[in-house]
């Protein structure tokens, strides 16, 4: 599946996974990759006041990680020069809000530019901002057959084949684009703990329902209806603490990798997103252990009008807000999102969701800022 999140100021910038950081830099290898983080502030609202404001869009409340809720490690990825939009920068801030972790995987497309939280757009202390480069470039020193990053040599090395080929000036094609964040988000998702996502992507009230099923299962969720029945790759990861699940999900994906890549590397101008979207949907199912959290309850029932989520145009399920159409798909050539039913759902979502429920004021006022700028 083509990638839906593209900026468009420049030429192209693509973000997939398409969050904000947390109050701890990252841990283990990353952690030399990370621009430094500021201190979390504090959040001052109990827990009591919490549970008594409801949410009137989906039924539900959000719980705060400082009042009981689990964290979650959101990954985003973003390729290219330029700032982060309006809409990138609210949702960064919406998951920073509930006190959960956001890692935003970066590369640029002109060569030597240095990117940092001032040029894309964010205060430091905003999200951790992690190489791509530097994250590739230090899983090839693991050398433990059974680490997910082991297992995935082929794919990482299609990756790197794919980003040094992008043109000097920094204008890759569209097609070579989306082949990059596809293969990314998978890689990110089969060797990072966490949730890779798309940067449409918010939190819906109902994500501390689904946390636990986080922990068990590799996460899915269903969106454009393009992989029939495979699960689609607009999430990707588990929030498991080993890497069993990430091991057979990299394992898996890598195969499929080597078989593509066993007559030489692909030409990256070529569209192979609907490719890898497929190997990712098989590798997946092939694990057995897999949520779809569009379609189904944390405990794997049909989810039938259970956990509702307003989105532009429709109605969603799940711990998730898609901020975008579910028709608006980039491979499909529709534009059916409107700017309008954005920002009003955005102001909904600040005044009925996250203010008065003990949510970082910071990153609050921020999220604020952020949906105040989006089109109307």
């Amino acid at each position: 599946m083509i990638p839906s999140s593209i900026n468009q100021a420049q030429p192209l910038n693509i973000y997939a996974t398409s969050g904000s950081t947390h109050n701890q830099p990252p841990t283990g290898r990353t952690r030399n990759f990370t621009q430094s983080l500021a201190p979390g502030r504090p959040i001052t609202a109990s827990s009591q006041q919490a549970a008594s404001v409801r949410d009137t869009l989906s039924g539900s409340k959000h719980i705060t990680v400082n009042s009981g809720g689990n964290k979650v490690t959101i990954n985003l990825v973003y390729l290219g020069d330029n700032e982060l939009g309006a809409l990138d920068k609210f949702n960064v801030h919406s998951w920073r809000s509930l006190g959960h972790e956001v890692n935003i995987h970066i590369h640029p497309f002109t060569e030597g530019l240095v990117r940092s939280e001032q040029s894309l757009g964010l205060a430091k202390g905003d999200a951790n901002i992690l190489s791509l480069k530097d994250t590739l470039k230090a899983d090839v020193e693991i050398t433990d057959a059974n680490s997910p990053q082991k297992k995935m040599s082929e794919a990482r090395g299609l990756l790197n084949d794919w980003l040094n080929a992008i043109p000097k000036q920094g204008k890759p094609t569209r097609e070579h684009i989306f082949n990059m964040v596809d293969l990314t988000k998978s890689y990110l998702g089969a060797t990072q703990k966490g949730i890779v996502l798309d940067m449409k992507v918010g939190p819906s009230p109902h994500l501390q329902a689904y946390t636990e099923s986080f922990k068990d299962n590799l996460v899915s969720y269903t969106r454009g209806g393009n992989t029939a029945e495979l699960p689609e790759n607009q999430a990707i990861g588990t929030m498991q603490e080993s890497d069993v699940l990430r091991s057979k999900y990299a394992e898996n994906f890598n195969n499929k990798i080597k078989i593509f890549v066993s007559e030489g590397t692909p030409n990256h101008n070529d569209a192979w997103f609907n490719k890898l979207t497929g190997y990712h949907g098989k590798s997946y199912s092939q694990s057995k252990q897999w949520i779809d959290v569009a379609t189904k309850t944390p405990n794997k029932e049909p989810i039938e009008k259970n956990y509702p989520v307003n989105e532009p145009g429709s109605v969603g399920h799940g711990p998730f807000r898609v901020y975008k159409h579910p028709s608006d798909q980039t491979n499909k050539g529709m534009t059916l999102t409107k700017p309008a039913d954005v920002y009003s759902l955005s102001q909904d979502t600040l005044n009925k969701e996250l203010k008065n429920i003990g949510a970082d004021p910071y990153f609050y006022d921020k999220a604020s800022e952020a949906a105040n700028k989006l089109p109307r």
